[in-house]
């Protein structure tokens, strides 16, 4: 798996609900017990992947000096998203056509950099695609919480576990089943991506843009996990991730 799949993190955003710790550092490299949140994921990957793509842009200098052209004997290239609200799919398009290194010709593992996922997920992931390289799958967390759910992208799945639909807060049950921001991305489902970048303000998401439409002509696999999934979006969140590692050791 690892000689064909590329990684691809992205960490475009501003992270302003992080302000003013964002203000002059960007999001990917605010640390939790020390860590920064980029480093969390990059260490997660560097057994799946053979190389590594970030895609950057509010104060993304920062980033490449932090992270470098190399983690853990893996390189490193970075992509700049000209249009940073275009969306988390132009993200992707960003990270095929805009960097230095062709990731064209294989498959990918995709993820944000602002969260923290227990290593669970991962492995249910390296499971599934040495199994199943051509079959895209996404990841889920199982989310008990109801009302937690209303907030978040929910799968609908049939019963072999395959994606039936996305559904974005849903304010009505659907399942437990929360997109937890985890992709396998086949070779083949690449071709669904044009080049043309997204330079409007109206964003694209590879949730509905993507795999909505890959979705109408091939079988998506649901990788559920129980396992740790933090989101980090405002100063609530850090002191909640402090609180779990601090109480965890």
């Amino acid at each position: 798996m690892k000689n064909n799949t590329v990684g691809v993190i992205f960490a475009a955003g501003r992270g302003s609900r992080l302000a003013p710790l964002t203000d002059t550092t960007p999001k990917p490299l605010i640390k939790v017990m020390g860590k920064p949140l980029i480093k969390w994921n990059l260490e997660q990957i560097v057994d799946l992947v053979s190389e590594i793509v970030i895609v950057i842009s509010y104060l993304g200098e920062q980033v490449q000096v932090q992270v470098g052209d190399s983690f853990n004997g893996l390189p490193v290239y970075y992509a700049n998203q000209a249009n940073p609200k275009g969306g988390t799919l132009d993200a992707l398009r960003t990270a095929l056509f805009g960097s230095a290194t062709n990731i064209l010709s294989g498959s990918l593992l995709v993820l944000n950099s602002d969260d923290i996922h227990g290593g669970e997920i991962y492995s249910n992931f390296e499971k599934h695609i040495s199994l199943n390289p051509e079959l895209m799958a996404l990841s889920a967390t199982i989310v008990s919480d109801r009302e937690r759910l209303k907030s978040l992208g929910v799968f609908q799945v049939d019963k072999e576990g395959k994606l039936l639909q996305i559904w974005e807060k849903p304010q009505a049950f659907v399942s437990e089943l929360a997109n937890s921001g985890i992709y396998y991305v086949p070779n083949d489902a690449l071709g669904y991506i044009n080049s043309e970048p997204n330079l409007s303000e109206k964003e694209q998401y590879i949730t509905t843009d993507f795999f909505g439409k890959y979705a109408l002509d091939h079988s998506i696999k649901i990788i559920p996990s129980k396992d740790t999934w933090l989101q980090i979006s405002n100063p609530e969140d850090l002191k909640i991730a402090e609180d779990f590692f601090g109480k965890s050791r």
